[in-house]
């Protein structure tokens, strides 16, 4: 007949806590869905050490360790409930996507932090739905050369900036279209040569018994470019150097570049009627390029949207 209760009990001497020091969520701009794969994270010390991040089953890029942060004090601090503020370390983050569907980022962050979990504070940024992505996922923009998701349809550009005779590196291009509630803006980002694109869903169509063949469904869209050099290029980056995405978003509230429709004689997009309503619609069959009228433009720009940042 076997014993019983003759196991002897179990006394926890210890446990294993492993703090979270960093973990960084991302939102694709053009599909507005999360990336859940294909990203390579690492974050950079101020004294060059890089370390990478790993990807847990939830979509979160964390980092088990970090150059300058002990884990074992961070542990301890979050179980006594001290502040971590004097444990924490600033570090550049950089992201790339070896699909290469996104452009690379460079940004700041602080950890460890709270939680350990990286809210981007640096909106606003405009999602397909037209609300601001704030706080949240790290927004990420797709390369000139992407191919529109599914559903999606696209608008390209080739940024030239007049008044410093360069590519307009890092300018947003904002397209808006009308939808059910009212105008929807969506975002595109140029790289370091000035193409941008951006995508959008297939505009809303009302529903009133018209059958148009897909040749003849177009939709009037208005551009807006911001283009603050200050913030990026001027700032001390090159195309072998990006500039810090926090100065790149912060575009988005710079007052808007002068976009030419012509040169000799200049008009501007702004002076169109309505004003910045482009003179070609999107079409559901093919890109729409936005590029200034070329026949009084030189040669080695007539491919370019030529844009004037704002005074």
């Amino acid at each position: 007949m076997p014993f019983a209760n003759t196991e002897p009990p179990i006394r926890v001497l210890e446990r294993q806590f492993l703090p979270g020091l960093l973990g960084l969520r991302f939102w694709d701009v053009a599909a507005s869905a999360p990336v859940q794969d294909g990203l390579l994270v690492q974050a950079r010390s101020k004294s060059g050490m890089v370390v990478d991040a790993v990807q847990n089953r939830s979509g979160v890029w964390h980092f088990p360790m970090l150059p300058g942060v002990n884990s074992f004090d961070v542990g301890k601090a979050v179980l006594e409930g001290t502040p971590l503020a004097p444990l924490s370390r600033s570090l550049t983050v950089r992201v790339a996507d070896t699909a290469r569907r996104f452009q690379t980022v460079e940004f700041d962050a602080i950890a460890p932090i709270e939680g350990g979990l990286f809210d981007w504070p640096h909106g606003p940024v405009t999602s397909d739905d037209g609300s601001p992505l704030g706080s949240g996922p790290v927004p990420l923009f797709s390369r000139a050369s992407r191919l529109a998701p599914p559903g999606h349809l696209s608008v390209r550009a080739d940024l030239w900036d007049v008044e410093g005779d360069r590519a307009a590196a890092w300018a947003l291009l904002e397209i808006t279209v009308a939808g059910p509630w009212g105008p929807l803006r969506f975002l595109g980002l140029a790289d370091e040569r000035g193409s941008a694109v951006v995508f959008l869903p297939v505009p809303f169509v009302p529903v009133d018994g018209t059958h148009l063949p897909a040749a003849q469904r177009t939709w009037d869209v208005s551009a807006r470019v911001a283009y603050a050099p200050a913030f990026t290029i001027d700032a001390g980056a090159s195309s072998a150097e990006l500039p810090p995405f926090e100065g790149i978003v912060a575009q988005h509230g710079a007052p808007d570049a002068r976009i030419f429709l012509t040169r000799s004689p200049d008009t501007f997009l702004a002076s169109a009627t309505p004003p910045g309503r482009w003179r070609e619609p999107l079409s559901l069959l093919e890109p729409l390029i936005l590029r200034t009228e070329p026949a009084r433009v030189e040669a080695r720009l007539r491919s370019f949207l030529l844009i004037q940042p704002a005074p």
